[in-house]
């Protein structure tokens, strides 16, 4: 990009701590052209329990259909393989397998990028289940009348063997200490959230002067930057733009024999189903101790509806004729948000429907010897912030002066990590895009409202998904 047009505010309030917020964070810190602004992060106490980020791994590809965030992904995770964010047990390279059952855009999209940022020769592409299994590392299927049963699996797809993963939960520490050690003279930490936006309506534009906070009154900036990932809708009416949704996570505790054998199994991410493997994770004792197994979905996703008091919301106009200036909703919208967890819990757990699916999931993968029902199991809740396009939301709004947006993750973010801040400040700073370069400012850009609301279309996801409110059956 080129040098920086737009002159930095005199004052910066950072709303949230996980990827979007603390990599934006870390950039701006690192960048002397910001040592005279004041800068403070208001979030809760770090780490949240109930982040995304917090978490025992994160794939880190950079298999994408679209060719703009494969090469973002290549760039990432070339920081991950060489450089400090992926030393002191951060990053492992397992590899990754792709799978389909069917004809699948995604997938082949994703190939052909991959052979481009990963080369060719880190690639084999796999026609049958055996194959697939193989190149896994995971057991032959037990056979059912001469044929495998597969249906878990796919039938095809290919492995790219530079794929890994990320611990997130030690990423983001260290990630949190690389600010806090910095010592920064111009930044203040505040433990605390914020209950609603402040705005201004005495001029011509609806303009955001700070956030409310729970416990620490007001706090005023000549810019907000709102990146609060899934929660982002509890402070800025994002309907037609932006919902959360809930992923299920389970893991399953191997015996001793098995974790052995799946020692060096691969990432396996089905792309019909949305549904994933992720390789043996040693838990601490404080965890449990054992090794465990992770499978998760990406999916459609489910909801838990709750309403929001209208002074929570700030409206962005959404045409330059309006009538009238919308602040605030006019009455109480149901939005989707992360549930509180039950008494006792750290996470909200995952559906009993989708606990079940992933075990049969993992069932058909590993083959176990005792049915893994009967096993110690741990699950939890993810929150997403979709978008429709599965494109993140990087942008001013329109018709709104003193508030800047980083969100919509779309289940997709986490390995971008140490890129992304540096990207996300290009647009903030409105960087002209060089020729050659991938135009993030309208990739990410304010788009129009859906009229209907299906979720993330983006050829990624399974079809799994509801609404949570009627109770967690049988959760764990």
């Amino acid at each position: 990009m080129s040098t920086q047009t737009l002159p930095q505010p005199s004052s910066i309030l950072l709303l949230g701590n996980g990827v979007f917020s603390l990599s934006t964070l870390y950039h701006l810190l690192s960048n002397p052209s910001y040592a005279s602004a004041s800068i403070t992060l208001l979030a809760p106490s770090f780490p949240h329990p109930s982040s995304a980020s917090q978490d025992h791994s994160r794939i880190v590809r950079s298999d994408y259909a679209r060719p703009a965030y494969s090469r973002l992904a290549a760039r990432a995770h070339c920081q991950w393989r060489s450089t400090h964010w992926g030393h002191e047990g951060r990053y492992s390279e397992a590899g990754l397998v792709l799978t389909a059952s069917n004809q699948n855009g995604y997938v082949e999209g994703s190939l052909e990028n991959v052979k481009t940022m990963a080369g060719a020769g880190s690639v084999q592409v796999c026609n049958s289940p055996a194959e697939l299994r193989d190149v896994a590392g995971l057991p032959s299927a037990q056979l059912s009348d001469g044929v495998e049963a597969d249906e878990e699996l796919g039938k095809w797809g290919y492995v790219n063997r530079t794929a890994g993963w990320a611990d997130a939960s030690k990423s983001m520490a260290y990630l949190y200490s690389l600010i806090v050690k910095g010592k920064h003279a111009n930044l203040t930490i505040i433990d605390d959230s914020a209950t609603h936006l402040l705005t201004d309506t005495s001029g011509p534009t609806l303009t955001i002067t700070g956030a409310q906070t729970k416990s620490h009154g007001p706090i005023y900036a000549e810019l907000t930057i709102v990146a609060t990932g899934s929660w982002t809708p509890s402070l800025i009416d994002m309907s037609g733009r932006a919902e959360c949704s809930l992923q299920p996570i389970v893991y399953v505790r191997l015996e001793d024999t098995e974790a052995q054998a799946l020692e060096n199994v691969r990432t396996v991410l089905n792309m019909d189903t949305g549904t994933f493997l992720m390789p043996p994770k040693i838990f601490s004792e404080a965890e449990g101790g054992g090794t465990w197994l992770k499978a998760a979905k990406h999916c459609k996703g489910w909801r838990w509806e709750a309403d929001v008091a209208a002074e929570q919301r700030v409206k962005i106009p959404e045409a330059d004729n309006s009538s009238s200036m919308p602040v605030k909703a006019e009455s109480l919208i149901k939005i989707s948000v992360l549930p509180a967890p039950p008494s006792g819990k750290v996470y909200p757990p995952a559906p009993a429907s989708a606990i079940s699916s992933l075990l049969s999931f993992l069932t058909s993968l590993i083959q176990p010897s005792t049915p893994l029902s009967n096993r110690p199991l741990k699950s939890r809740l993810c929150p997403y912030l979709d978008t429709p396009t599965g494109d993140f939301l990087v942008a001013y709004p329109p018709r709104t002066e003193g508030l800047f947006v980083a969100c919509g993750d779309s289940g997709h973010g986490f390995k971008f990590l140490p890129v992304l801040g540096e990207e996300i400040a290009g647009v903030l700073e409105r960087k002209q895009v060089r020729v050659g370069e991938d135009d993030w400012a309208n990739i990410w850009r304010w788009r129009d409202k859906v009229p209907v609301w299906r979720g993330t279309e983006d050829g990624s996801r399974g079809a799994e998904g509801g609404v949570l409110n009627s109770g967690w059956e049988g959760a764990i």
